[in-house]
């Protein structure tokens, strides 16, 4: 069980940065980000996104050591060393609902739908069906290898789409002459206590079922605590283009539905 549920212990560092950037930063925030960025601008970085560092730093520089001085499994096996079995109960229902991947499969079928022309529905479906396989045929190890490829292929396309997608609008610096003075206001239409709101959901990050595991899963303290280092600089970019790339949506004019807005973008322009 040890082997299918944390990898037996063996993750390292790389493994761990692509196993952790894809899984938290997948269809979900790339649609996500750059929806706000198109209809909000820059506050889709500096207010959704920049709290979640935060959240990762403390998680890694307060958590990591004392998690892994103790020989658990996952974040209801804490829950239960703390409080008991009740608690652990409670928490290991909640941890399932909370890591269902609604958000991801939804995208899935956004994918599906702008890109094969498939049914959103069908998108969802046959993305749940595609991970549930591989997923339950080899736990952990199996998730963390075709993370790996998805983390290649979602940094290279993300890449290139940002160096063709900003070309065709004059590039970065043609955005403040194509778009309102407000999407360059980090604090974006808001008042402070609603941003202030968004950030609180950076404290997900010190009972994210999915961290706990990876720590879990790491070879060392010292490999889990590299990777979260280096999937902040990744996370922090991929942040920044997905929203760049929602701006870019509307400077070039696109009139769609806002979660589309990057996909169209990026068909279009190819």
């Amino acid at each position: 069980f040890r082997d299918y549920f944390v990898a037996g212990g063996r993750m390292t560092t790389p493994l761990l940065v692509c196993s952790l950037v894809s899984t938290y930063y997948g269809l979900d925030v790339l649609l996500g980000g750059s929806e706000v960025g198109y209809q909000e601008g820059v506050v889709s970085w500096f207010w959704y996104a920049r709290p979640y560092y935060i959240g990762l730093l403390l998680t890694a520089f307060l958590l990591v050591g004392k998690l892994r001085s103790r020989d658990f499994l996952s974040l209801p096996d804490v829950a239960d060393a703390a409080y008991g079995k009740g608690t652990r109960a409670v928490v290991a229902v909640a941890s399932f609902f909370y890591s269902l991947p609604l958000f991801a499969l939804m995208g899935t079928g956004v994918l599906l739908d702008v890109v094969m022309g498939l049914p959103f529905v069908w998108g969802v479906l046959i993305g749940a069906v595609i991970s549930l396989a591989y997923t339950l045929m080899g736990g952990l190890m199996a998730d963390a290898f075709t993370d790996t490829v998805q983390f290649t292929l979602m940094c290279v396309t993300l890449g290139v789409a940002a160096v063709l997608a900003l070309d065709r609008v004059g590039g970065v610096d043609a955005l403040p002459a194509l778009l309102p003075p407000s999407y360059f206001d980090p604090q974006g239409p808001y008042p402070i206590p609603v941003v202030l709101v968004f950030a609180t959901g950076a404290l997900a990050g010190f009972v994210e079922p999915g961290i706990y595991q990876r720590i879990f899963a790491a070879r060392s303290k010292r490999a889990i605590i590299a990777a979260l280092a280096i999937g902040l600089v990744l996370w922090s970019s991929y942040d920044w283009i997905t929203a760049l790339l929602g701006m870019a949506a509307k400077a070039a004019g696109l009139e769609v539905e806002p979660r589309y807005a990057l996909l169209t973008l990026v068909v279009d322009t190819l």
